[in-house]
């Protein structure tokens, strides 16, 4: 066969179900990390995207609303339209909260699109004449994040989440939410290393701390490697980018990541600059589903 540089995948998943789905963006993954290829992913199915992806592109009627990482594209602020997308993601997990947004009206002819805001027909927080006169202004909200809105910068950094998860706290469920701007956590204080360190463990070590010169390494994230490292695959939301740093870490399976307590989650989100607690207690849950199969 051909050895591709550069694949696009038109809906490749969208008529399969859970568990071909599962074989192909395998397959996909495989080929992408052995060689080095690059896979442009076209989907409505932002929990797929999410998997694969490194940065998303979100368009309407062929013009991008925003784009950015995936951290980024998953976590508010959202453009309008990447809000709804969200909201549609189906989530069997019954402790998860989910805004249900639903678009009013039909979708335009993309020969014929409306004028101004490409959205503005759908848009449940339209403003007002301008959106429908005047093409929105691309505005950047960090580096490489952008979102093409007429809706101001305070009005979108107070957006909060559409996915939440559901925390036990004295037997009150509770959501987790990320805070508009979330202050700085306390690290984590430096533990004495043990006597006799695997050199797997070492190494790990050494490279967070060269890099971060952050905390020392909690000891559940330092397990040494057992089996394949495909594990992780298994947990949605941890692509193979994210895959390749906790496998530097010495995290290979989901029962090591069912294993993390607070102590854990705060070091990956403070030590590798992580985006949204809410994620990697998602990861927890995740991995403890998976450790009762």
């Amino acid at each position: 066969g051909g050895e591709a540089k550069v694949v696009v995948a038109d809906e490749p998943v969208s008529a399969l179900d859970v568990s071909v789905q599962a074989a192909v963006t395998g397959l996909l993954t495989d080929i992408q990390r052995e060689r080095r290829t690059t896979l442009i992913f076209i989907s409505h199915d932002l929990s797929v995207v999410r998997y694969l992806a490194d940065r998303v592109v979100v368009m309407y009627l062929g013009q991008i609303m925003e784009q950015g990482t995936v951290e980024e594209i998953f976590a508010p602020p959202y453009h309008p339209y990447t809000e709804a997308l969200l909201s549609a993601v189906p989530i069997a997990d019954t402790s998860v909260q989910k805004k249900h947004i639903v678009l009013r009206g039909e979708l335009p002819s993309p020969m014929n699109p409306p004028s101004g805001c490409p959205f503005q027909t759908r848009c449940p927080r339209k403003i007002g004449e301008i959106c429908e006169a005047e093409m929105p202004p691309v505005k950047e909200l960090s580096s490489g994040h952008k979102i093409a809105c007429h809706l101001g910068d305070n009005e979108l950094k107070s957006m909060e989440p559409v996915i939440a998860f559901g925390e036990k706290d004295g037997g009150k469920s509770q959501v987790a939410k990320q805070s508009k701007a979330p202050a700085k956590r306390t690290a984590p204080a430096k533990r004495k290393a043990p006597a006799k360190a695997p050199a797997a463990r070492k190494t790990a070590a050494r490279k967070v701390t060269k890099r971060q010169q952050g905390p020392t390494i909690p000891k559940l994230m330092s397990k040494p490697r057992r089996g394949k490292a495909d594990d992780l695959k298994l947990i949605s939301g941890v692509g193979p980018k994210l895959e390749e740093t906790l496998n530097q870490l010495g995290i290979w399976h989901y029962d090591q990541i069912a294993a993390w307590t607070k102590k854990e989650i705060s070091w990956v989100d403070d030590s590798l600059k992580f985006k949204g607690r809410i994620e990697r207690d998602g990861w927890v849950k995740q991995a403890k589903a998976l450790a009762k199969k």
